[in-house]
């Protein structure tokens, strides 16, 4: 079990993924990134003094075919890519074990090289302060002022919201198994495991004093739970002429079923009037039990051994 997992996994590739092939490019619009290139690894420790373990870069595909979040009334296009880098490794190949169970668990590790392990923008919630609307505000009993504040806000043309995912605290790091590439190549169980909070702002929040403004905390993220199984696909595959290195392109990764506890209920939102938009905020999220959201991500994913990521993508001068 101590052999180049990469090697492993790409003839679970070969022989489980179901694809004819690598989809065409467009004339138009090569791939930047090919499963022959190194650039898209920059931020993974590959030149870590340990180099037994793989890289990975995941990027979403933007545009109408990103995916979404979406909680109660709240959705969030993913519209704008998503990416997440870093590196993997076998517990036993790290640190000492004492069952083979253990030698077996997959250790994340955080992107290095002035990278984000998650980086993600700002993207727009669809409908805006418009959520918070009247039977919202009644139910919630905001003030006169808070009410006037809100109309003067849409009549300026100030109702954009905005969300902006954030990986939360060190938990993908330090709980073995967040990622698994064989799960998400076998199409069964979860592929990536990510502790989230997501940081809300507003042209009108601001002006109330609101901030920071989240969903989810460090101590309390919101887990999501992402499998290529059911709704998802692993995608197509592209296989590096020397077997180590791999791209899963339009992998559509999902979670049916998250949940946002009461603990990661939204905080901070709303200045001198928090508690009216704290509240109003979990009302149009109907967060309660048995309330449960959809995320769907779709994009590619990029895999490889590390060994010669960091002595060929240096030599080919795409890794510094």
């Amino acid at each position: 079990m101590r052999q180049i997992r990469m090697v492993g996994l790409a003839a679970l590739v070969v022989f489980v993924v179901s694809a004819v092939g690598v989809g065409t490019a467009s004339a138009e619009k090569a791939p930047k990134y090919t499963a022959n290139t190194y650039a898209q690894y920059k931020y993974c420790p590959y030149d870590h003094e340990e180099r037994r373990g793989w890289c990975y870069t995941g990027i979403t595909s933007g545009g109408s075919k990103g995916g979404f979040f979406q909680f109660g009334k709240v959705k969030v296009p993913l519209n704008k890519p998503i990416t997440l880098h870093g590196g993997y490794n076998e517990r036993g190949n790290i640190e000492p074990v004492e069952t083979e169970e253990e030698e077996e668990q997959i250790i994340v590790f955080p992107a290095t090289h002035g990278g984000q392990t998650l980086e993600a923008p700002e993207l727009k919630v669809t409908g805006g302060i418009s959520l918070l609307n009247k039977t919202v505000q009644m139910n919630q009993g905001w003030p006169a002022a808070l009410v006037e504040s809100w109309k003067e806000a849409k009549k300026n043309h100030e109702g954009n919201v905005y969300a902006k995912i954030e990986l939360a605290g060190n938990e993908l790091f330090e709980v073995p198994d967040g990622l698994s590439t064989t799960n998400l190549v076998l199409e069964k169980g979860t592929a990536f495991r990510l502790p989230l909070k997501v940081k809300i702002t507003s042209p009108w929040l601001e002006k109330l004093g609101s901030g920071p403004c989240y969903i989810g905390t460090d101590a309390h993220p919101v887990h999501i739970n992402l499998t290529s199984g059911g709704a998802g696909s692993a995608g197509t595959e592209e296989l590096a002429a020397d077997h180590n290195s791999i791209i899963l392109r339009n992998s559509r990764l999902v979670d049916l079923g998250w949940t946002i506890e009461p603990e990661s209920a939204p905080t901070g939102c709303g200045g001198m009037y928090e508690s009216y938009i704290d509240n109003s905020l979990s009302q149009i999220l109907e967060i309660g039990p048995n309330k449960t959201g959809i995320v769907v991500l779709q994009g590619t994913l990029y895999t490889g051994d590390k060994q010669p990521i960091f002595e060929k993508g240096i030599e080919n001068g795409e890794l510094p």
